[in-house]
């Protein structure tokens, strides 16, 4: 009888620490598909009189990992409209680390992100319709390019670079182009200097 008990005791035990042992099968933290590309730039814009400004760009997958599409909010830094700051979404087409599109329709983000402050901003199309993701007009970009780790950084390393030509025609208004060339946004405050000191400069 101890016998059977004691082999009990053991096989219950065995079962225990088999269970409690058990490993679960973690995935990896997964990429996007459009990894390469995806992330927030801040980069220098010019327009076609040759005036400057700072456009901060979000790049993001679409809701079902689309391969060949992104999203990109273009926000333009300018504090005319504040406190609001004037930006739009719009869907563009991806082929590796090249996107582009063709009078894409831009939409009305709710909020926009606003780098230097680390906060979020009422969009100023939002603010005009009062309803996110509200028909703005269309845009165009022509020559949307990455180049990885093309930009040198703080400690050595490097960021991927971003340059392209953006074209925005609001409904009822004229249209406006830029030249658009930045950096992948690190964080550091190092390495946003130029275009903070360009900001507070112009204004």
């Amino acid at each position: 009888m101890k016998n059977i008990l004691r082999n009990l005791l053991l096989a219950v035990t065995a079962v225990t620490l088999a269970v409690s042992c058990e490993t679960y099968k973690v995935d990896e933290p997964g990429m996007t598909a459009v990894s390469d590309i995806d992330g927030n730039w801040v980069c220098f814009g010019v327009d076609e009189a040759g005036d400057s400004t700072v456009f901060y760009l979000e790049i993001t997958n679409t809701t079902y990992n689309d391969p060949g599409k992104v999203w990109v909010t273009v926000t333009d830094m300018n504090t005319a409209t504040y406190p609001y700051l004037d930006g739009v979404r719009f869907l563009a087409n991806v082929d590796g680390l090249n996107f582009s599109c063709k009078d894409a329709e831009t939409l009305a983000p709710q909020f926009v992100w606003n780098p230097y402050q680390e906060r979020k901003y009422y969009s100023y199309e939002w603010y005009l319709s009062r309803q996110a993701n509200s028909h703005v007009g269309k845009a165009t970009i022509d020559g949307g390019k990455v180049t990885l780790n093309a930009v040198p950084t703080g400690g050595n390393m490097k960021a991927s670079a971003i340059e392209l030509t953006y074209t925005r025609s609001d409904d009822g208004e004229e249209s406006q182009t830029w030249k658009i060339s930045g950096m992948k946004n690190t964080g550091w405050y190092e390495d946003l200097a130029e275009y903070a000191d360009f900001m507070n400069e112009h204004f």
